[in-house]
């Protein structure tokens, strides 16, 4: 145990004053950031934002510019395999003219023909 627990101090209570680090002066913006319109929101202090605003946009990366998701074309959700665009497709088309959904088609065409014949005008 350190003597400043044994003494019944945090370290939060330390008498000495505390260390100051020089803050350094930043360097320039390049003439191109200095001349960008800057982010239209504000700090949670009240103050305006000092970054860039997006190229197009009135806001900063931090506050709302352009996000990080999926790129154009959805290219994060491409699926190769038997679950491709492109298998699925194919797959409809062979069920669409299989030998079952011909005679189904047959079936319900037939269907249909007799409950037109067999309608409220039908002879009696």
């Amino acid at each position: 145990m350190t003597p400043d627990r044994r003494a019944g101090r945090r370290a939060g209570d330390d008498p000495s004053p505390p260390i100051l680090i020089p803050v350094l002066e930043s360097a320039p913006e390049p003439p191109s950031l200095a001349q960008a319109p800057r982010c239209g929101a504000r700090t949670r202090s009240g103050a305006p934002c000092r970054s860039p605003a997006v190229q197009g946009r009135a806001r900063c990366r931090m506050h709302g510019g352009k996000g990080s998701g999926a790129p154009r074309g959805n290219r994060n959700a491409w699926k190769h395999g038997a679950y491709s665009g492109r298998t699925l497709e194919i797959a409809r088309i062979l069920r669409a003219t299989s030998p079952a959904a011909i005679r189904r088609m047959l079936r319900d065409e037939e269907g249909a023909r007799d409950a037109r014949d067999e309608g409220p005008d039908a002879e009696k």
